[in-house]
């Protein structure tokens, strides 16, 4: 064996131990800078989730609380208005119903009507009619053909609108005491319909009938109503 042969043959020699220690060493830990990367990744998305929801629940409950207070001042300014309107409209109220009952006279009664608004009563109409019925039998309160309203008025605050209807015969002697007796009754009735400047439409109705002393008039039972106050 050569010299160069036995240099040759440690040297191969050393690289082989030198490559059987290097396998003989643990492997390096495996990198996980990455998994933590991700992980951190996942952890601030969800505490940016969970900021939104409460962020999303704030905003709701703000446009909530705004709506309601919409709301409230709409309310608030819808009652304003309508108070306003009721203190402000006409208001058309009877005041006395007046007749004249003389044997051999015609039957008159006199409506006296005032409006006691602060504003006028606009497109105002009285419609009624004398009635001469047994003690027993109720009036109609139908208006129709043959009961003419008189033309359309405008009746400013605190002004009277009167309503007057004549028999077409004078008063008889055997009516007169038919009346007295209660036998008969003699009714005057009509409604009066009106206009504020609001632009709402009102009514109210009357009805009366001769007392027997034949002096006055007596309000019947029925027929004696205005408008609700509600539904304006």
């Amino acid at each position: 064996m050569t010299t160069q042969q036995i240099v040759d043959a440690i040297s191969r020699e050393i690289d082989a131990h030198a490559e059987e220690k290097k396998t003989s060493q643990n492997p390096l830990p495996p990198d996980n800078s990455l998994w933590w990367f991700q992980f951190f990744v996942v952890i601030f998305t969800g505490v940016l989730a969970i900021v939104g929801v409460f962020q999303a629940i704030l905003i709701f409950g703000t446009l909530k609380a705004t709506q309601n207070s919409a709301n409230a001042a709409k309310q608030s300014a819808d009652l304003a208005a309508r108070n306003m309107i009721i203190d402000q409209r006409a208001w058309i109220g009877l005041d006395t119903i007046n007749v004249l009952f003389e044997v051999e006279k015609h039957i008159s009664f006199i409506a006296t009507f005032t409006n006691t608004g602060k504003t006028p009563a606009k497109n105002s109409i009285i419609r009624g009619k004398i009635e001469i019925l047994e003690s027993d039998t109720p009036p109609d309160f139908t208006y129709v053909s043959g009961v003419e309203p008189k033309s359309k008025a405008i009746i400013t605050p605190m002004q009277k609108l009167t309503g007057a209807r004549t028999t077409k015969e004078p008063l008889s002697k055997t009516l007169f005491n038919d009346v007295t007796t209660g036998k008969t009754r003699i009714y005057f009735h009509g409604i009066v319909n009106y206009d504020d400047i609001f632009g709402k439409h009102h009514w109210i109705t009357f009805c009366a009938f001769i007392a027997e002393n034949g002096k006055f008039c007596k309000a019947y039972k029925e027929h004696n109503d205005t408008d609700d106050i509600e539904n304006n």
